[in-house]
């Protein structure tokens, strides 16, 4: 937790904000969300799992963060010009 709202509220929020200026790719919005967050971008900490490199960490949050706004419909993904935009 970070404060009393969860890491996924928090990239969240934080994806919320940089799709208000427009689609993006999702390397754009890693990017601004690092500079929105950077406590919460540690480059530090692998994702490992059995042994096997899934990049980092909170990449992987951001990429959950933003099939979570998918899902509840906040968010959309367009598969043509790999943009993702608020709904």
């Amino acid at each position: 937790m970070y404060g009393n709202r969860s890491e996924n509220a928090i990239f969240s929020e934080a994806i919320r904000f940089v799709l208000i200026r427009g689609p993006q790719t999702t390397p754009v919005i890693h990017e601004q969300v690092r500079q929105l967050e950077p406590d919460l971008c540690d480059d530090s900490e692998e994702l490992i799992s059995n042994g096997k490199s899934y990049g980092m960490r909170w990449k992987r949050q951001v990429r959950n963060a933003q099939q979570f706004l998918k899902r509840r419909g906040e968010a959309t993904y367009d598969d043509d010009t790999r943009l993702w935009a608020l709904a």
